[in-house]
């Protein structure tokens, strides 16, 4: 019988190198589970890192999300534990994909309005189309450190929902590193009134691991750098 002790496995989070210790049984269902939505380990776990409470490693919240997904079926995306983390009064639609199965949009219903999460791919083509502003709520530093091209900075500590433009010509979608504080925001702009209010599922990670080009500083000379994957 194969041994099931947990064994640790590295991913890259944030752009950051972490490593999770899981039963092979749970890392073979993780990697199916991500071969199934058709986004990299990497992406993936940026998006339960995002949903997971404070009090919830990221091991055991991989297991939870393997766990539903794997009770719901193969067609259930992320699992259903997502309207529960998302809290009560939260409506979340299943992952849509097109006719190449690649995702798409997916929209949740909150009290105050409609929340879309956008894939790093939607909002890479809608900048290149010059159809929306992509705001990022990260700190200065990590802006400076690497940023999407294109992407205006607006901390979330000094965001004000109120003082936004309208979203008449261009939507507006926010972006972190995770995925995490940019939720945060959208909820409070829809609580403002903001209604639809988009932000970029997995976050600057997600970016990433897609392979999507950005902007990093040369740590030799101090200047920006066109990184393309």
């Amino acid at each position: 019988m194969q041994d099931q002790h947990p064994r640790k496995h590295s991913l890259t989070l944030q752009g950051h190198r972490t490593s999770v210790s899981l039963e092979p049984a749970f890392w073979t269902a993780f990697r199916c589970m991500a071969a199934a939505r058709g986004v990299s380990l990497n992406a993936l776990a940026a998006e339960i890192d995002a949903r997971r409470g404070a009090r919830t490693g990221l091991a055991t919240a991989i297991r939870l999300a393997v766990l539903d997904w794997a009770l719901a079926g193969p067609g259930a995306g992320a699992g259903g534990r997502q309207a529960a983390s998302h809290g009560a009064g939260a409506r979340v639609s299943p992952t849509p994909r097109d006719e190449s199965g690649e995702e798409r949009m997916r929209s949740e219903d909150l009290d105050g309005g409609r929340l879309e999460h956008w894939s790093p791919r939607e909002v890479w083509e809608a900048l290149e189309r010059n159809e929306i502003v992509l705001i990022d709520v990260r700190t200065p530093q990590e802006y400076m450190f690497e940023h999407v091209e294109g992407a205006l900075l607006a901390p979330m500590a000094d965001l004000r929902p109120e003082r936004l433009p309208g979203q008449e010509r261009k939507r507006i979608v926010f972006h972190c590193g995770s995925g995490a504080r940019s939720r945060r925001v959208a909820e409070a702009c829809a609580r403002a009134g903001i209604d639809p209010v988009a932000h970029m599922e997995g976050g600057f990670a997600a970016w990433k691991a897609a392979g999507l080009p950005y902007v990093a500083t040369d740590p030799a000379t101090g200047a920006p750098r066109r990184v393309s994957p």
